[in-house]
């Protein structure tokens, strides 16, 4: 490469508050754990969301029980339960934002398995991934990322916003 060039999938910081035109029409990508919404992380990749005028795709990885695992459950039918549980919770939780941002088209994702992996894979064509990081008050001097959002920053290929929340 010649100097002075930018390779294709090098990273092109955002000029003036708006997104690189490299990224503006491709997904933002949010990572959401519903055992813990909250409501600045899907704020804020609505928000990123409408100011590409990007889709916006929400992956909400879980696991089943450890029963599972251990063979308990001998019924396939409570595993088809638990999927449609998880994708009805995915529903309710994203309803008010889509009534407050009825312009955006919303994908829902409810997976089983590793978040970060659903998350870094989601990436592999996002313009933005939106994951969130708990705020500890007694750690304030002293932010910690979790393991999925460690993950996420040192594997995902696109930009990685990390928002932290309480």
């Amino acid at each position: 490469m010649r100097a002075g060039t930018k390779a294709a999938d090098e990273h092109v910081p955002a000029m003036g508050g708006r997104p690189p035109l490299a990224t503006l029409f491709r997904p933002v990508v949010l990572g959401l754990d519903l055992s813990r919404p909250c409501h600045d992380v899907i704020g804020f990749a609505f928000d990123a969301a409408a100011l590409r005028t990007a889709p916006l795709r929400v992956v909400h990885g879980w696991n089943s029980p450890a029963y599972f695992a251990y063979g308990a459950a001998v019924d396939p039918s409570w595993q088809a339960d638990m999927r449609a549980q998880e994708s009805d919770a995915l529903r309710a939780a994203l309803r008010p934002w889509r009534e407050k941002y009825p312009g955006i088209d919303v994908i829902e994702q409810s997976v089983v398995g590793q978040p970060a992996h659903h998350l870094v894979e989601a990436g592999s064509d996002a313009g933005l991934l939106v994951i969130g990081r708990r705020s500890h008050r007694s750690r304030a001097a002293y932010p910690l990322i979790g393991h999925v959002a460690h993950a996420v920053l040192h594997h995902c290929p696109a930009p990685v916003a990390v928002v932290p929340h309480t």
